[in-house]
């Protein structure tokens, strides 16, 4: 049977990407940034360092005492470009 997600390779399993989907479905995630908000510095650094990372250009604002992981805003703006084109194609 075939995931219905791919898995990010910063996640080490299938099933450890599918609790934090479960979870970011009750948390409503910020539109473009998705598991990257939940992220956290010392993570990222790590997962760049072992080639796992697939947004390294993320960087991380302090709200209410919590890091959150943002991606840049070119890659949002390509993310919203290519789901308009999508959603014109249909």
């Amino acid at each position: 049977m075939k995931e219905k997600y791919d898995t990010p390779r910063c996640f080490n399993s299938y099933k450890e990407f599918k609790l934090w989907v479960t979870a970011a479905r009750g948390a409503h995630p910020t539109p473009g940034h998705g598991y990257c908000e939940d992220c956290t510095p010392a993570y990222k650094d790590q997962m760049v360092s072992e080639n796992r990372c697939g947004y390294p250009e993320v960087t991380f604002k302090v709200i209410q005492g919590e890091f959150v992981g943002r991606r840049s805003r070119e890659y949002i703006r390509k993310l919203r470009g290519d789901a308009l084109i999508l959603k014109e194609e249909t």
